[in-house]
């Protein structure tokens, strides 16, 4: 039986966004950090503020280019992180780091691992 991990919808937007709790560290390290992400089944890539990254003390990796949803493309920095979110635990990923947001966005570099259902009605996210 696998387990189902729920998670509320957060009311602050309008109308309120899906959000799901996640932990990230440094890969092979006890140290952890809890914050709230968004789920972007349109996202490519999972995207962390860097202040976290920072404060984890995560150093970039490499530079990677994305493009955005306007198409218009530029190059980002990455960091090796692992995470977990709901059942999943990925010891070793890459995360782009950003300066400009304050949440987490989480991306179907993770997604694809899980079942995620988005229950609007109920307004939660339901991951197993």
């Amino acid at each position: 039986m696998t387990a189902i991990f729920t998670y509320d919808y957060n009311s602050e937007y309008h109308p309120s966004m899906p959000m799901v709790e996640l932990s990230i560290g440094l890969p092979s390290a006890d140290t952890t950090l809890r914050l709230g992400g968004i789920v972007d089944s349109g996202a490519d890539a999972t995207i962390i503020p860097v202040r976290y990254l920072l404060e984890l003390g995560a150093r970039r990796s490499r530079k990677a280019f994305m493009r955005g949803i306007t198409g218009s493309g530029t190059f980002v920095d990455l960091y090796p992180v692992a995470m977990q979110l709901g059942p999943l635990r990925q010891e070793f990923m890459e995360v782009v780091g950003v300066i400009d947001i304050d949440e987490a966005i989480v991306g179907r570099d993770i997604l694809n691992y899980l079942s995620v259902t988005l229950n609007g009605p109920a307004a939660a996210v339901e991951v197993s």
